[in-house]
């Protein structure tokens, strides 16, 4: 954090360091400062850091809301969620802070591939929140991931993510072996 403030972060165990750095890489700050690190039991609901790639994705359990931050122009937050039958996954995304906070919410399957994508900006996000649908129909691992809208957007923001899952009732038939000639298929 820049010329004091607050800086919170959710970890798991483990050791850690804090740098203190001038903002001023030719001097050196002329006043006293005062650090002070406080540590408390890790509470559902916030987002864990370094989460940055896939392997590293927090799980989401249904009907839980997440708090988590972009921190840089750079940052990624990546969570996952795991089925276990096909469902509607929907994701929510909202932030009170609409007018300077941007972000792009992307769907992965488990290949790391894009399946639906939805970014909230000056332009699509007058609300202040995103909602995703997708049809997952194979069980397994997803991921989710929040970013900056662009790299020239603000980025540094609270979000709240909450994610809720439907079963399908009936998923869609594969037909194999189909044909086509003609315009008439046949099954063999």
């Amino acid at each position: 954090s820049d010329c004091g403030g607050e800086l919170v972060v959710a970890v798991d165990k483990g050791t850690f360091y804090v740098r203190i750095v001038s903002s001023d890489p030719f001097k050196a700050p002329n006043e006293p400062y005062a650090i002070k690190v406080l540590y408390e039991e890790p509470r559902n609901g916030l987002e864990r850091e370094p989460n940055n790639i896939a392997s590293s994705g927090q799980l989401l359990e249904a009907e839980q809301t997440y708090q988590g931050r972009l921190s840089s122009q750079l940052d990624q937050d990546w969570y996952r969620v795991t089925v276990s039958k096909a469902v509607d996954l929907f994701v929510s995304v909202r932030s009170e802070d609409v007018t300077n906070f941007y972000w792009k919410v992307r769907v992965l399957d488990s290949d790391e591939k894009v399946l639906v994508e939805e970014s909230c900006s000056l332009e699509t996000c007058d609300l202040g929140s995103t909602v995703l649908l997708v049809r997952l129909l194979a069980a397994g691992d997803y991921f989710i991931v929040i970013e900056p809208y662009s790299l020239d957007a603000f980025s540094n923001g609270v979000y709240e993510i909450e994610v809720s899952m439907r079963e399908v009732i009936e998923p869609p038939v594969v037909v194999e072996n189909v044909t086509a000639d003609k315009g008439a298929s046949e099954l063999r």
